[in-house]
């Protein structure tokens, strides 16, 4: 078999399926990339037997001699390596199949020999064929990206709940169209993206209710972010899911077990205040290094006769105390201090893009939500819980 394929396009697949590889390999044939060749296009693939990514890239050239078909395994680091130092060129590679076979990528200046140490056949296939699964949901690539971003900070690692370790995709009818929820949560915190889509489509491309739900593992998310094309179509039933973008096809197994009712937990809330973001996000980062080592907590307390919002953290075992003050928009006057642990304050203000923020809540001991301000898509709804922390009097 020889065959001729442009560095940069091999090069590209061949990194992000890097993404996909364990550091330690349940298998040895894990540690290889997947090759097939078929007719002027050539199929990479990586797995670690709970993700599959595979790549089509096309070919300039190709001679499989009488095969119609050829496959072979090579590892992954060393082809990466391979590659790594050259310049953008055309590349031809030749591969000769039996006991001692190997592939010989051959460049402007020299020429690379690779063992092949499995064979095609050993290497895992995905279980199940998601082609002609319904429904189809056709997203931007740019939303998913953002939202899987926002959500993968509010990931728990528990091994008890394991649930609580992967992002919650829920498709649901909202007042005028379908609504997609994107959720996290932790315990402690709760990140919520809810997007209109204005079409689901089935496998024919006719209009349908594309009402369900998926539980993805956060390394999937990983991998997402980092390979994601403009548009995605996603697929899936009650143990797989597979999303298409680009000349790419990430095929996953779901998280197993039911996701808590996140719905359940957002209060209605009586109270609210809008602060500048950046503002906010300084004072926070101020008094941060000053609170307990253990609870990490601060407060943030509202006067009735101030219009400024009052962030204090302290470790009064080392007799250290920490204050700042922002100036907020508060359309009531009301006395109330809440404490919330600050890590979980700023990596959430983090998330947020608008310049405003706003903060609403019910009472000290009660959760409170964190809404960017003015949002430039009106469709895109964000919605960040936190639990507060116990304010001793």
């Amino acid at each position: 078999m020889n065959l001729t394929v442009r560095k940069s396009n091999l090069e590209a697949a061949v990194k992000s399926l890097c993404r996909v590889i364990s550091q330690k390999v349940v298998l040895p044939v894990l540690s290889n990339i997947l090759c097939e060749v078929k007719e002027k296009h050539m199929t990479l693939t990586a797995s670690d037997t709970e993700i599959w990514l595979s790549y089509q890239i096309d070919l300039e050239k190709v001679d499989l001699g009488k095969q119609k078909q050829a496959s072979f395994c090579v590892g992954a680091r060393l082809l990466s390596d391979a590659l790594a130092n050259l310049k953008e060129q055309p590349l031809e590679i030749s591969f000769e199949g039996g006991e001692a076979s190997m592939i010989r990528i051959d460049h402007e200046t020299g020429f690379t020999c690779l063992p092949t140490d499995h064979s095609g056949d050993e290497y895992p296939q995905f279980p199940q064929d998601l082609e002609d699964v319904d429904p189809i949901w056709k997203l931007s690539g740019d939303f998913i990206s953002r939202a899987l971003k926002r959500s993968m900070f509010a990931t728990a690692h528990n091994e008890l709940r394991p649930v609580l370790g992967g992002i919650f995709f829920n498709m649901h009818e909202g007042n005028s169209s379908s609504v997609l929820d994107v959720t996290a949560t932790d315990g402690s915190k709760l990140i919520l993206t809810e997007k209109e889509i204005t079409e689901l489509l089935d496998a024919k491309g006719t209009p349908i209710n594309g009402d369900g739900s998926f539980l993805m593992p956060k390394k999937v998310a990983n991998v997402i972010c980092a390979t994601i094309g403009p548009d995605c179509e996603i697929r899936f039933n009650d143990s797989y899911a597979s999303c298409k973008y680009g000349n790419a096809t990430l095929q996953f197994r779901q998280l197993e077990g039911k996701y808590p009712n996140y719905r359940s937990v957002i209060p209605e809330c009586d109270h609210s205040f809008n602060a500048f973001r950046l503002e906010l996000l300084s004072a926070l980062k101020n008094v941060a290094s000053f609170t307990n080592s253990s609870s990490r907590m601060v407060t943030l307390t509202l006067a009735s006769d101030k219009d400024r919002l009052v962030i204090s953290g302290n470790d009064y075992d080392l007799s250290i105390v920490s204050e700042d003050s922002i100036e907020i928009e508060c359309n009531e006057k009301i006395d109330m201090t809440i404490g919330a642990k600050v890590d979980n304050l700023i990596e959430s203000l983090q998330k947020i893009s608008t310049p405003d923020t706003e903060i609403c809540f019910v009472d000290p001991s009660r959760p409170f939500l964190i809404h960017p301000s003015d949002p430039a898509d009106t469709t895109e709804k964000v919605t960040i819980l936190i639990m507060p922390m116990l304010v001793n009097a």
